[in-house]
């Protein structure tokens, strides 16, 4: 179990759509964040990280066992929170991340002055 900031940037909207991504867990059901904002998450925290062995793991079975990921969603917020796929990550995400991380750094080089 992980506890979200509010400060992180892509916590906020993750934590709006959790509300209606319910778990059951036996007791009752439970808030949890989507897999795309999941994969955001590990994206944010392998940034500059490379020794986030964990964070690689579960991007690399998130990317062989989900199938139903929503790759317009997961652009959109990598986009609108100028994330990209760390170097260290990208044998390990699909060709459509890599595609929009690149997107990503280049709008970052053109707005630095």
């Amino acid at each position: 179990m992980d506890f979200l900031l509010p400060i992180m940037s892509w916590v906020p909207n993750a934590v709006r759509r959790a509300q209606t991504n319910l778990l059951n867990l036996g007791f009752g059901a439970i808030p949890v964040i989507t897999v795309e904002d999941l994969i955001i998450a590990k994206l944010v925290a392998l940034f500059g990280r490379s020794s986030r062995e964990k964070d690689m793991d579960d991007l690399e079975v998130i990317f062989e066992y989900q199938r139903n990921i929503d790759f317009q969603y997961l652009s959109s917020q990598m986009k609108l929170l100028g994330i990209s796929v760390p170097v260290n990550a990208e044998k390990i995400v699909p060709k459509e991340l890599l595609e929009i991380s690149k997107s990503v750094r280049q709008n970052k080089k053109r707005r630095k002055p």
